[in-house]
């Protein structure tokens, strides 16, 4: 399976958490890639699976 995880940051700390996550489903087999928001672009025919994270304030 491939997976998109998409997120938005102020101060980086959900970019590490999802780059962590990445790592973390690549090491069990995924092919997990962390990507901004705004570089996602039309990625619906690229990836099977989609999660989205952003800052909570």
């Amino acid at each position: 399976m491939n997976l998109l995880i998409g997120y938005a940051t102020v101060r980086g700390s959900t970019r590490d958490n999802a780059q962590h996550l990445a790592a973390g489903l690549t090491a069990s087999g995924v092919d997990a890639r962390a990507r901004p928001v705004d570089e996602v672009g039309d990625a619906a025919d690229t990836f099977e699976a989609f999660v989205l994270g952003s800052a909570i304030h």
